[in-house]
């Protein structure tokens, strides 16, 4: 009868209940990777994004095994669940006192199948060939197997230290490996290099360092490191300092003229000694300087009496110099039977024909995707958040402006990063997810390809680009005169003081405060309510009755800070310009709406170019400056009775902006002349009657029940809000995008 049962914990805080036990379990096993200090640093600080779902396998009171999943949903929203760490090492794998495994399967599997978010997908990355885990919770899982798929393996070489001394170790090999390490010790000792290990936290913090500046130097002709990002840095000094009091975290290092020229980093637990990553100064690269320090490791592995080294996945030639056997590390995933199995199964083609592709085939394609040749190369700007479609606007503006751009987004698959005006690609945490993760990315790339003028995709990027100010360093421009004028566009209950000074008109303020305040204020209906300052929960609502108010109100924190205006009502019209540093208006173009979506308060839909009035753009202007603003503004307004009332201020690149380019005004190019404070010249006359057309938001109205936009056709000449003819490919993913969160929004079971 078993006795074994399982508890599904969802907090990283109640297994610190579980800590000794788990990591008591990674050291009797030799897994190195899977003790807890390196998990869950690799939780906070490498993948945020990812929600807990660990199962503990308990015999009464004490834990017997333990399987650290995570999840995530996928493009197409299902459940998809992988062990801790797995992404950034291997191998990993769940853990159990030995001959409690199956009872631990059992109480993995019977867990796992009724965890919510459901598990669609489990992936095991990176697992050894020999490890019996795959087979054993397929076999346990209630009810019908799950589709057990082997994928692609790649050789993990490996040195076995039983038996082994130091003295006998370097003479077992080969005579010309041999002569090679020895020579290459004389040559760097006759320089005055030292050997050593961090062994204080003092040291261990500059040694990280070193390591860091090392790796990322030797990737960066190679288009970056994608191992050693922000996160994953942030992840290793702090599991670092966990490990390193019993000598289970190893960074070896040679320094010369205390300088350090290698840096290599190991973990260990229970007699195996796992090597991670490395880095070497380039000037170096005749002694062998990275060999020197795994030799090293070993060296020191076998004084300890360890039992084997692992020297990671990948057939690199140097690794088979000091290998003498392999295991196979394998990918592999688990589909449960279900209602959604075959949405699973088609979600992993594009995965399985990557994988199925020849060598050659694959690598061409990440040299394409990685911009090589182009990384050490001085670029002219960078722009976040490129998986948006307004991103992806000025990216393609500031492209075509002749400038060489960096193109950053959370995601590797972001549709800017397709575009050809990407001179190079890269990828960072979410900046409204991990701030400082995002900010640190900025600053890496602009040590890399700077200096650099910084060009925010959201709002959420605005904010760490000045609350992290002081670690962006002198490479990072930021084409705003300061944060103090930034806040005071944005924030939506100063503008109508401001506009008021230079003679505009703003719809009239009901309301100012919080949520919890707004329910009892008794505003006049119908109205408008707004966040009061960016970052706010939500968008601009046209609220009609005081049951809208409340449906409101209960989706939003009791202290949002509101807005509530009167509802102007006439057609949508907007103002893109970009303000000189001497407050002259440096390029302007006008468009009026017909259409915007959502229908009562959104942007819009389909627009037109209009001749510019030149009254409204000085007094545009005028306001801008008599903020202290410079740079490029969206000023949006609503004209009710034929009076332009202003209704907000967009500082950064906006939707429609396709429009001002195909009309002749390229506003991030001008922005860019300005924040370098160089001329921009004299902006002529620019195409009237120009068509924008946001397709998306007409779709969405039809299957909302207004299908005649999508059914009239635009007139010519016209631009989309997506499509570019010389630049197609972004269109193409954001359309697979749009496709997919509604799919994802269909699915049973969310």
């Amino acid at each position: 009868m078993r006795t074994v049962r399982s508890v599904l914990i969802e907090d990283p805080a109640e297994l610190e209940a579980y800590g000794a036990s788990w990591d008591a379990l990674a050291v009797k096993l030799g897994r190195p990777y899977c003790a807890p200090a390196w998990m869950l640093a690799w939780l906070r600080h490498a993948e945020p994004r990812v929600n807990l779902r660990t199962v503990v396998a308990l015999d009464g009171e004490r834990m017997v095994g333990i399987a650290p999943f995570c999840v995530t949903r996928n493009r197409l929203g299902l459940g998809s669940y992988s062990l801790l760490a797995a992404a950034s090492c291997s191998p990993v794998e769940p853990l159990a006192e030995p001959g409690r495994e199956r009872e631990a399967a059992a109480a993995f599997a019977s867990c796992l199948a009724g965890a919510r978010p459901r598990a669609d997908l489990l992936v095991l990355e990176g697992i050894h060939a020999s490890s019996s885990w795959p087979s054993l919770i397929a076999a346990e899982w209630p009810g019908r197997r799950p589709r057990l798929q082997r994928g692609v393996s790649h050789p993990a070489p490996e040195l076995r230290l039983s038996g082994v001394t130091v003295e006998g170790w370097l003479p077992s090999k080969s005579g010309n490996f041999r002569s090679q390490v020895r020579r290459s010790r004389r040559q760097l000792e006759a320089q005055g290099a030292s050997f050593r290990m961090s062994r204080s936290p003092d040291e261990l913090d500059r040694d990280l360092e070193s390591f860091a500046r090392l790796h990322h130097a030797r990737w960066a002709h190679r288009g970056g490191s994608g191992a050693l990002t922000p996160g994953v840095e942030r992840m290793l000094r702090d599991a670092a300092r966990d490990l390193i009091s019993d000598e289970r975290f190893r960074l070896f290092c040679i320094d010369v003229d205390g300088r350090t020229i290698a840096a290599e980093v190991f973990l260990a637990a229970g007699g195996e000694l796992s090597y991670w990553l490395g880095g070497f100064d380039d000037a170096w690269a005749a002694q062998r300087p990275s060999i020197l320090g795994i030799v090293a490791a070993i060296e020191d592995a076998l004084q300890r009496g360890e039992a084997r080294c692992d020297l990671g996945p990948g057939a690199q030639p140097y690794k088979y110099r000091l290998a003498d056997g392999e295991q196979r590390a394998e990918w592999l995933t688990l589909v449960p039977p279900g209602p959604r199995a075959a949405l699973t199964e088609l979600s992993l083609v594009p995965r399985r024909t990557w994988r199925a592709a020849p060598g050659g085939v694959r690598s061409t394609v990440r040299r394409v995707g990685r911009r090589e040749g182009s990384a050490s190369q001085a670029m002219d700007a960078l722009v976040t958040d490129v998986h948006i479609r307004s991103a992806i606007a000025g990216l393609r503006a500031l492209g075509r402006a002749g400038l060489k751009t960096v193109a950053l987004a959370p995601d590797r698959g972001a549709a800017g990063g397709l575009s050809r005006f990407a001179t190079v690609r890269a990828t960072g945490p979410d900046p409204g997810e991990d701030a400082a993760g995002f900010a640190e990315s900025v600053a890496r790339l602009a040590v890399e390809h700077g200096p650099l003028v910084v060009y925010p995709g959201t709002e959420d990027a605005i904010d760490p680009l000045y609350t992290h100010a002081t670690s962006l360093g002198p490479a990072v421009k930021l084409p705003y005169p300061g944060w103090a004028t930034l806040e005071a566009l944005r924030d939506k209950r100063r503008l109508t003081p401001l506009a008021a000074d230079v003679g505009l008109s703003t719809p009239e303020i009901l309301f100012e405060g919080d949520a919890a305040e707004l329910r009892d204020a008794g505003v006049s209906l119908p109205a408008v309510v707004k966040p009061a300052r960016p970052g706010g929960t939500g968008s601009a609502r046209v609220i009609e009755s005081a049951s809208d108010l409340e449906r409101l109100l209960d989706g939003l924190p009791a202290e949002e800070p509101l807005l509530v205006q009167e509802r102007a009502n006439g057609r949508l019209m907007a103002l893109g310009m970009v303000v000189g540093r001497d407050g002259s208006p440096a390029a302007r173009i006008q468009q009026e709406a017909s259409r915007s979506w959502p229908s009562n308060a959104g942007p819009s839909s389909l627009a037109v170019s209009v001749a510019p009035d030149e009254e409204l753009v000085a007094q545009a202007a005028s306001m801008l400056a008599s903020a202290g603003y410079w740079g490029l503004a969206q000023l949006q307004f609503v004209r009710d009775g034929g009076v332009p009332k202003l209704i907000d201020v967009n500082p950064r690149f906006y939707g429609s902006m396709p429009l001002a380019l195909a009309s002749g005004v390229n506003l991030p190019a001008a922005w860019h002349s300005v924040a370098l404070d160089r001329p921009t010249g004299v902006q002529g006359p620019y195409r009237e009657g120009v068509t924008y057309r946001w397709v998306e938001a007409d779709l969405m109205a039809a299957l909302r029940g207004s299908p005649k936009g999508l059914l009239r056709r635009a007139p010519q000449p016209r631009v989309g809000a997506w499509w570019a003819g010389e630049d197609p490919l972004p269109a193409l993913a954001l359309g697979v995008e749009a496709v997919r969160q509604r799919v994802h929004r269909r699915l049973p079971g969310r």
